[in-house]
């Protein structure tokens, strides 16, 4: 662990230093500390597993509700989680479309929250939760349909990373590992936060904490939905002016619609609005279940709740920069509205001089 590092180079560098045997003594005490500790960490491992075996294996298929309510919340989400990441990876192998997990992006968290709602009795908290997550899968789910996520659309970004990826051996292992079971466990992660708040060992009843997460949380999906809705629009305006534009003795193309992207509205601050305010309610919600995990005393609620939404916001990085590849090569004046808006966090707007 980090601390176990720490505790091993502070002697060390006094060792260097001059402190000699006695650091050198320290060295070998605080080595044995780390490995204790890395042996602890196996052993936890081992015993989570061995206990989730026992729930898989205890299935009563004459009575599941019974044994729904008897076993672990997270071992009962981890299961659903392992059972759609291979679903995923069926379907998609079965039919080329990569984009099964994105179908399923704004549903399978909304399955979670109320899991973890439902198997701690309902409190108010878990409820309050659980109802924005749904309010955000619903929102989130009407506006992939509208662009056609759910007509066979496969997302631009997945024929473009096979071509990257040409082998069909490591593309069926990207897909098997990346797609269908690195970003389904995400998706769990990311409301895993429901579970511990549900299970808090302050008041039951919603407090400050809670309702100042709720008010984050409404205003980001506000946000978030604008973005989309500003860019919806573009979009849809952008090819019906060049249709207009093709027929015959049709007008020119304006020429914020001929750059081929969006920077007015939200996007004159962020050139992602849409990605900074997904990325952010996952943290305020990481930040809502530490806090009422007694993450003010302890670092370990910040781990637990926090590892999906630092996941989360891995991927987005990854994800961006490679949409900014692709747009760069379709749009090349997308170079000076990289150099002029902020990348993610919203910002002053500045004047772009286009020509």
């Amino acid at each position: 662990s980090a601390q176990h590092t720490t505790t091993v180079i502070r002697p060390c560098v006094a060792f260097i230093i001059g402190d000699g045997s006695s650091s050198l003594t320290a060295i070998a005490q605080h080595v044995r500390q780390a490995i204790e500790g890395q042996k602890n960490i196996m052993s936890a491992v081992q015993a989570y597993s061995q206990a989730f075996a026992k729930t898989v294996a205890s299935f009563d298929p004459s009575n599941p509700t019974r044994w729904y309510f008897q076993s672990d919340a997270l071992h009962l989400s981890i299961l659903l989680c392992l059972l759609v990441a291979l679903l995923c990876f069926i379907g998609s192998t079965a039919t080329g479309n990569y984009s099964r997990v994105d179908q399923l992006w704004s549903v399978i968290p909304v399955i979670y929250a109320w899991h973890f709602a439902l198997h701690a009795g309902l409190p108010p908290r878990a409820v309050a939760g659980a109802t924005l997550i749904t309010a955000w899968g619903v929102r989130l789910t009407y506006n992939f349909a509208r662009k056609g996520g759910y007509s066979g659309e496969e997302d631009y970004r997945w024929p473009a990373l096979r071509e990257i990826i040409p082998n069909p051996l490591l593309w069926a292992l990207f897909n098997f590992f990346f797609i269908s079971i690195v970003q389904n466990v995400i998706l769990l992660g990311i409301i895993v936060p429901v579970h511990f708040a549900a299970r808090a060992t302050t008041t039951p009843s919603l407090t400050l904490i809670d309702a100042i997460y709720i008010a984050a949380f409404l205003a980001l999906l506000v946000f978030e939905s604008i973005a989309d809705e500003q860019q919806w629009r573009f979009q849809n305006t952008k090819y019906a002016a060049r249709a207009a534009a093709d027929a015959p003795g049709g007008p020119a193309v304006p020429p914020h619609f001929a750059r081929g992207f969006l920077t007015a509205g939200l996007f004159s601050m962020s050139r992602h609005p849409n990605f900074f305010a997904e990325q952010a309610m996952w943290v305020v919600t990481a930040v809502w279940g530490a806090v009422l995990s007694g993450g003010a005393r302890d670092v370990t609620p910040w781990l637990a709740n926090g590892w999906g939404a630092l996941a989360l916001v891995a991927l987005f990085q990854g994800s961006t920069s490679f949409t900014e590849e692709l747009t760069l090569k379709k749009y090349s004046a997308y170079a000076k509205y990289q150099k002029t808006v902020s990348r993610l966090i919203p910002w002053v707007p500045r004047e772009i001089k286009w020509e």
